[in-house]
């Protein structure tokens, strides 16, 4: 069994853009803590909405997966608020 190039290439794209998105939410999540001390446990849930809305509009509505994500990222980000209160640490540390 020969490995292509033709076979090698779509694993590393796959590879990074997953590698990415968790990146992207690891600096996310500490940012949050870090500099806004705010502990946010509903910044998982809010990726997965995005991820499963850029998957629907893909599968549904033929939109290109980048084109989607341009669509629905604002729209977890104009979300944020109505759906996320944020928990001060500080506040945790005074119970």
């Amino acid at each position: 069994m020969d490995i292509t190039v033709e076979q090698i290439v779509p694993v590393l794209v796959s590879g990074l853009t997953m590698a990415g998105t968790f990146a992207m939410m690891s600096v996310g999540l500490t940012l949050q803590v870090g500099v806004l001390r705010v502990m946010n446990f509903g910044h998982g849930a809010l990726l997965m909405i995005v991820m499963y809305g850029t998957y629907w509009f893909f599968n549904l509505l033929h939109i290109d997966p980048l084109l989607s994500l341009a669509i629905m990222v604002p729209r977890g980000c104009t979300n944020t608020p109505r759906l996320v209160s944020p928990v001060s640490l500080s506040s945790l540390a005074n119970t």
